[in-house]
């Protein structure tokens, strides 16, 4: 995993997916060009729950399948646990969801591409990187 790589989160696959947005769509575009983008199995349930049909699973499996994923520890959840606890004794107490996402780009030295301003609370209080727009 190269340090170039990055993370791109539910909030921004659904801007993606829906094309409304088209800066998100040429800075996707342009991260997938280039082989940067990897993935979480969080974010794909997170989508996969979302979906309207069997069309809409299908396509996600197979724009999933070329992109590589993250692998995670056995123990991911206590760890982002300890990692939910750390934060909270600085004064910010995150979702499960959004800390396990945080914790996986930290552990993988990869940055974080969201919309969610949950995760800049996060960046502020410790080193996950944030990918910013240009």
């Amino acid at each position: 995993m190269s340090d170039r790589s990055v993370l791109i989160d539910t909030s921004i696959w659904i801007e993606y997916f829906r094309g409304k947005n088209h800066q998100f769509l040429s800075v996707v575009d342009v991260l997938l060009d280039e082989d940067r983008v990897v993935n979480v199995d969080l974010v794909c349930a997170e989508l996969y729950r979302g979906a309207r049909s069997e069309k809409e699973i299908r396509f996600l499996e197979q724009h999933f399948s070329a992109i590589p994923s993250l692998q995670v520890p056995v123990d991911v959840w206590r760890l982002v646990g300890k990692f939910s606890f750390q934060l909270a004794k600085k004064g910010y107490l995150p979702h499960l969801v959004d800390a396990y996402i945080a914790f996986t780009a930290i552990e993988h030295n990869v940055t974080l591409f969201t919309k969610d301003r949950d995760f800049q609370h996060m960046a502020r209080l410790g080193p996950l990187k944030l990918y910013q727009l240009k």
